[in-house]
């Protein structure tokens, strides 16, 4: 013989096991902590003066060691830019 109200505990039981089988919503915190670790994780990118600054110190080195084409090349620029050639061309 059924019991009344039976299947009405029944089918709520049914929706509280429904709702306690459901996965727990993520934490906030833990959201913008991952987010944060993520941004930390993120490769440092130099600096592009220093960057620069490197580059200029590679092409000195190289136009140490061969003085004399930076000989010439100091004199053309020297010739190109006195005001005689501004003149004259």
């Amino acid at each position: 013989v059924p019991v009344k109200g039976a299947s009405r505990r029944r089918s709520r039981r049914s929706a509280s096991l429904a709702a306690a089988t459901q996965p727990v919503p993520r934490d906030q915190k833990i959201v913008a902590l991952e987010a944060e670790q993520a941004d930390a994780e993120k490769p440092v990118l130099d600096d592009p003066d220093l960057v620069r600054l490197r580059s200029d110190v590679e092409q000195s080195g190289q136009q140490l060691k061969n003085q004399r084409l930076t000989a010439i090349q100091d004199l053309a620029w020297a010739l190109i830019n006195s005001p005689a050639f501004f003149f004259n061309h």
